[in-house]
């Protein structure tokens, strides 16, 4: 596994734009919560697809398409919460989903060194 730390500085500022976005439209009360979750979210689909090398083609395929799916997901999510926002609750239960079955599917796919 070798890191690419300018595709990790581009993730990093991708993600920071994304969740300046976010922050920007997001309910008053609501703000740090959306900024922090779609950060975290994005950061690290968008860090594991650009930003590390696995080792191996195939992974390297699995990854990439893998963080590709969840970072729209995620996208996708946030929007709908910045928009209806039902409670703080139900969105950390969300994204929280979404982040572990992420790193629990990325982890199998590494398991595998294909």
């Amino acid at each position: 596994m070798v890191l690419n730390g300018t595709n990790l500085f581009l993730a990093f500022l991708v993600s920071l734009l994304i969740s300046l976005g976010f922050w920007s439209v997001a309910q008053q009360d609501h703000k740090e919560i959306i900024a922090l979750g779609s950060f975290v979210l994005s950061f690290t689909t968008l860090s594991s697809a650009g930003g590390i090398d696995y080792g191996y083609p195939r992974t390297n395929v699995n990854i990439r398409v893998l963080s590709g799916v969840f970072f729209l997901v995620g996208l996708i999510t946030n929007s709908v919460f910045v928009i209806f926002w039902p409670s703080g609750q139900i969105y950390l239960a969300c994204c929280g989903l979404l982040e572990i079955i992420f790193v629990v599917l990325l982890r199998s796919i590494l398991a595998t060194q294909q």
